[in-house]
């Protein structure tokens, strides 16, 4: 697994990456981070995934953000994430789990032409 960084509008944002194929970017939720989500990412990558997990800002190995972020600040960032990867500009499979699940439906409702398939794991999203 290859970890890296990104800036972000001034956020530093860590990101792991592992394997080749289709680009699947899974977000975790409040409270976790991209390690929890290791030994899922190694069962993708047999599928042919390129699987691309950040930490959100905040969390993990993230910078955190100057003051308190809401559901559409997170989604705003999610679209600048999508922008500096070269392997997500021309669409991926989204993963969302928990608070990463709202992100990535509101991401959906707003960004669709991105999202090849969303996939929600015990979203925040739904009721």
């Amino acid at each position: 697994m290859d970890e890296r960084k990104v800036l972000i509008n001034g956020l530093e944002v860590n990101y792991k990456v592992i394997g080749q194929g289709r680009p699947l970017l899974i977000l975790h939720g409040w409270g976790s981070n991209s390690d929890k989500w290791q030994k899922v990412a190694e069962l993708l990558i047999r599928k042919n995934f390129e699987v691309i997990i950040p930490d959100l800002p905040g969390f993990g190995k993230s910078q955190e953000p100057g003051e308190p972020w809401d559901l559409n600040d997170y989604m705003e960032w999610l679209s600048e994430l999508c922008s500096k990867i070269p392997s997500l500009k021309a669409g991926f499979y989204l993963l969302g789990h928990s608070f990463g699940g709202a992100i990535a439906v509101k991401f959906s409702i707003k960004y669709p032409q991105g999202i090849k398939k969303l996939f929600l794991f015990a979203a925040a999203a739904i009721r």
